[in-house]
């Protein structure tokens, strides 16, 4: 008699998360999109000072919310740079990230964990280094500060 062995089927979590969102485009203003880097720092206080003032809006890239933890969006793409910096301590605006709709398995940016750990937003990403006008997505671009000017 041949026995069949029955091979466990290995749990994936879902591909749709709650916290995988459109971009929000009703955005008008000015935005500064400021990120880490040596010429931050002497900037730093004008770019909080038209933040004030001018009521613009501004999107923070990786440690560059140490120095603008005004910012409107804080935005990383990388996993480990999240699990290191975790809450953000500070920082109280929205955070976000990009997501691939693949399987962690097939192309490693599954950002659902870091999602449910640290209240990050996520937007699907696509490889590319041109500018999406689909709110659906936003190009790569190979790093975070392309990819946060595309929110």
């Amino acid at each position: 008699m041949l026995r069949v062995k029955r091979v466990p089927r290995r749990r994936i979590k879902p591909l749709l998360h709650p916290k995988i969102k459109r971009v929000d485009s009703d955005w008008t203003d000015p935005v500064i999109v400021a990120a880490p880097g040596p010429s931050l720092a002497p900037v730093a206080t004008r770019i909080r000072l038209k933040r004030i003032t001018d009521q613009w809006r501004m999107i923070a890239v990786n440690d560059a919310y140490k120095l603008l933890p005004c910012a409107d969006i804080l935005y990383a793409c990388d996993n480990k740079w999240w699990s290191v910096h975790k809450e953000c301590k500070g920082f109280y605006g929205e955070k976000w990230s990009c997501h691939e709709q693949l399987p962690h398995e097939l192309h490693g940016n599954d950002k659902r964990e870091v999602a449910d750990l640290y209240d990050v937003n996520l937007v699907f990403g696509k490889d590319g280094d041109e500018f999406s006008r689909d709110p659906s997505f936003i190009r790569y671009g190979s790093n975070s500060g392309f990819q946060a000017i595309n929110l």
